[in-house]
């Protein structure tokens, strides 16, 4: 499981009818370990990942197991404080970057998608 905090005031929230100051658990996989179970090196793999700030927790966990020698293609919302958009980061864009870069660094083509 995952934990989500939406704090008070945030620009994500009014639009979407969420209300702000609470937080909630919901239940989440491995995703590095669904991928090894799921997929082998010759597959083609794209994959479109938003999950609201998670992918801080999420793209290190791939890296460390690997698993992104699955994936061809990693196309990524990536989520931060100063874009009004993440529940439970306290993150830049500049993180968001240096997200990317790891990813290319370890050899996964990954794009940002908005």
């Amino acid at each position: 499981t995952m934990a989500y905090a939406i704090p008070n005031g945030a620009k994500y929230a009014a639009p979407h009818r969420v209300l702000t100051g609470g937080s909630w658990v919901v239940p989440a996989i491995d995703f590095a370990k669904y991928l090894e179970e799921n997929f082998v090196l010759d597959d083609f793999v794209v994959v479109k990942m938003d999950i609201e700030g998670a992918e801080f927790r999420v793209i290190p966990h791939l890296i460390q197991t690997k698993s992104t020698d699955l994936i061809d293609e990693l196309f990524i919302e990536c989520h931060y404080l100063g874009g009004g958009m993440v529940f439970s980061t306290n993150t830049k864009w500049e993180d968001c970057f240096r997200l990317f870069t790891s990813l290319r660094d370890n050899g996964c083509y990954s794009h940002e998608w908005f």
